[in-house]
């Protein structure tokens, strides 16, 4: 829960970790915490995660760079070719079906360094820019963020048009 990727990364150089079972293990965190938070909109295909993972353990050498085996989710709104078995919607069913045809310039860099795109992160639509009476972290395909860091939950107030939010302290995740 609290890995960082240097970490990560020293537990594959050291080979007490595979990239194959980060993978497992980052899935396995986001299907029990994920119908909870609605953090992440959508995983890769678990068959081509695994296969780059494998790979990656395969082509694992004293040179390989920082980010080699480590798992990275990407905003919404970046770019993927349907290739990585990954949408672009930025939260919006208008784009659920969208197919980029190429990865954003930061997507092709990520994967030149051996980073594995494990999935998308939840955001407000259109990244909030369009949201006008939506609360912060609403998303139509993915519905409303939760924090882990905070005990309890997002509600809807009865004036969200007028932004006020709060917080319940009584709902734990």
């Amino acid at each position: 829960m609290t890995a960082t990727a240097d970490s990560l990364r020293k537990q594959l150089d050291a080979g007490t970790l595979t990239c194959v079972e980060i993978v497992q293990t980052y899935l396995a965190q986001i299907a029990r915490y994920n119908p909870k938070i609605c953090a992440v909109i959508q995983t890769a295909p678990e068959t081509l995660l695994l296969e780059r993972a494998r790979a990656l353990d395969c082509d694992r050498t004293s040179s390989s760079g920082l980010l080699h085996g480590i798992p990275i989710l990407l905003k919404d709104n970046i770019d993927t070719r349907p290739s990585l078995g990954l949408g672009t919607t930025c939260g919006s069913l208008a784009l659920l079906h969208a197919q980029p045809h190429a990865n954003a310039p930061l997507v092709e860099g990520l994967l030149a360094a051996g980073a594995i795109i494990l999935g998308k992160a939840n955001m407000s639509e259109f990244a909030y820019f369009l949201g006008e009476g939506n609360p912060c972290g609403w998303s139509a395909v993915g519905g409303q963020t939760q924090s882990v860091y905070v005990k309890g939950g997002f509600a809807w107030s009865e004036s969200v048009g007028s932004h006020n939010v709060r917080f319940l302290l009584s709902v734990s995740l």
